[in-house]
């Protein structure tokens, strides 16, 4: 979980610091300027390190960990299906009108 929680809060923080950058020498509006900025900034970064990631995995630093997170192993499950008899006979009348009848030779 650790893995996860640094790699989407370094996007984050490197967009915080790009937003504040590109704000110095505009005169607009401080709230919409920042905020634009920083959604942006951190979409591209994120986006960016990921592509760098996955034709070098060694730049998957660029988002504070250089291992993508993992939750888990898989767990296979196995489900037993029992249909009632009235299912069963309607699935097997299907399956049966479904199949192509071999033609017998005479």
């Amino acid at each position: 979980m650790w893995k996860s929680i640094v790699r989407t809060v370094i996007p984050m923080v490197v967009a915080v610091i790009v937003g504040q950058a590109a704000r110095i020498g505009l005169s607009l509006d401080e709230g919409a300027v920042t905020g634009a900025v920083i959604v942006v900034a951190g979409y591209v970064y994120y986006h960016a390190a990921r592509w760098l990631e996955e034709r070098w995995p060694a730049a998957g630093v660029l988002l504070g960990v250089a291992q993508a997170p993992s939750y888990g192993r898989e767990v296979p499950v196995r489900v037993r299906v029992v249909p009632d008899e009235e299912s069963l006979q309607q699935t097997l009348t299907k399956i049966h009108a479904a199949v192509p009848r071999a033609v017998p030779r005479e």
